[in-house]
């Protein structure tokens, strides 16, 4: 969980802040009337507002009304592999051709996968990123400081922070977390001039079959949402589209003041849409004439 969108003392809690997933730990099965209490003890008056990520493994999900609405994103699934039967069992079962093709190019194209070991490979993987952020306009990109924490606080059993190497070179790199029996994959990113050596594929290859060596039982990609090149490349790993749900859960001191301003705002865009219609109109009667 983190504070985000702060305004004054003022935040809101998002459980995804890169897309990883949040949710409720618990001995016992809960029901949905159980998670929906819990979700509202959250909320207070300093942070009126959570944005909660279930696990699509997750089985209870609270009912949306006033109070806990579902979130509008287009990052509304991930894709999973059941790992189990090992690394062998994957790549044989699981994998495609064309992943296996491409693992075997990475390799014969001399790419090698490293562990991250300093705050300078950080700073390389973070190059890499801004490349991403550039290729696919990412106007909200994390700061270096986000994966620096990675790196200096999660201890090294429950996450993989792998960079791939060419001639010593870091040509792109790929962090995963591990939790109990769930891999969960964080951000892999690649240099754009370096795309032909196939370096994503066999970051892709080596953590799976870490995760799989750290005893986990599911190896969860990530969403993708629209973007249908990175569906189909992890779909090429044997990967299978699931759903998961994504809540707003709000205070009930402040929802009522949210809905009120919605109303008035869709009262207000409301007229001047009308009036951005008709001077549409009047201006193509202009052009016939």
């Amino acid at each position: 969980m983190m504070k985000c969108r702060s305004i004054g003392p003022f935040s809101s809690l998002n459980s995804m802040p890169i897309f990883t997933y949040g949710g409720l730990l618990s001995d016992r099965p809960l029901k949905n009337e159980d998670v929906r209490s819990l979700l509202l003890q959250i909320v207070e008056p300093t942070t009126p507002l959570l944005i909660m990520t279930f696990s699509p493994l997750a089985k209870s999900f609270p009912k949306t009304d006033n109070l806990i609405i579902p979130a509008k994103t287009p990052w509304t699934y991930t894709h999973i592999l059941d790992l189990e039967g090992g690394f062998e069992h994957a790549w044989r079962d699981h994998f495609r051709k064309r992943a296996r093709r491409s693992v075997r190019s990475a390799r014969s194209e001399g790419v090698e996968i490293e562990k991250s070991r300093s705050l300078s490979d950080v700073a390389v993987f973070y190059r890499a990123y801004l490349d991403l952020v550039e290729r696919r306009g990412i106007t909200s990109p994390k700061p270096l400081s986000f994966y620096e924490s990675i790196y200096k606080l999660i201890p090294t059993g429950f996450v993989d922070f792998l960079l791939a190497k060419i001639d010593g070179q870091t040509v792109g790199g790929l962090i995963s977390f591990f939790y109990g029996t769930y891999a969960n994959l964080v951000m892999s990113v690649c240099f754009s001039q370096y795309s032909r050596f196939n370096a994503a594929s066999l970051l892709y290859c080596t953590a799976i079959q870490n995760a799989i060596d750290a005893g986990c039982r599911y190896f969860d990609f990530g969403p993708s949402g629209p973007l249908e090149g990175l569906r189909l490349f992890k779909e090429g790993f044997g990967a299978t589209s699931k759903v998961f749900e994504r809540v707003e859960v709000y205070s009930p001191m402040v929802r009522p003041p949210v809905i009120l301003y919605q109303m008035v705002r869709g009262l207000v865009r409301e007229p001047s849409a009308v009036i951005r219609d008709l001077a549409k109109t009047q201006k193509s009667r202009w052009q016939r004439h």
